[in-house]
């Protein structure tokens, strides 16, 4: 997996010269593309590219509904983000299941 996409040293280069099958895209291009059209474009944009190049995708930071349901109606494979839940210690996740 490349986490982290979009920021510090994850970034183009190392999707074109690493070997691994998960992007997962960084909050930070996340930011503002339920308000803002060209952050929207922009993050789609990189989903589409990176989906063709055979890659799954994980939205990370996804913090409200609206940011969820674009997500996924681009096709993004797993979301994650305090939409969801803030980070739980292990046994209160596991009192979730």
């Amino acid at each position: 997996m490349l986490d982290d996409f979009g920021s510090g040293y994850a970034n183009l280069n190392a999707v074109l010269k690493l070997p691994f099958d998960v992007v997962k895209m960084d909050r930070s291009l996340l930011t503002g593309i339920s308000c803002d059209e060209q952050a929207a474009v922009f993050y789609r944009s990189i989903v589409m590219v990176m989906q063709n190049m055979g890659y799954m995708i994980v939205a990370e930071g996804a913090e409200t509904e609206e940011e969820v349901k674009m997500l996924r109606e681009w096709g993004v494979d797993m979301v994650q983000g305090y939409y969801f839940s803030r980070p739980l210690p292990g046994d209160e996740l596991l009192k979730l299941f």
